[in-house]
């Protein structure tokens, strides 16, 4: 049961760093398209 509650807890951290990681990597495209239009 310990086991599985770890697993749990790992998959669960790994779509929060994913997800995260997604949005940073999109609010940079998004910072990078703003920098654009202000130049």
């Amino acid at each position: 049961m310990k086991a599985l509650c770890s697993l749990n807890f790992v998959s669960g951290n790994f779509s929060t760093i994913y997800l995260s990681s997604v949005i940073i990597r999109n609010s940079e495209g998004l910072l990078a398209g703003i920098g654009d239009a202000v130049d």
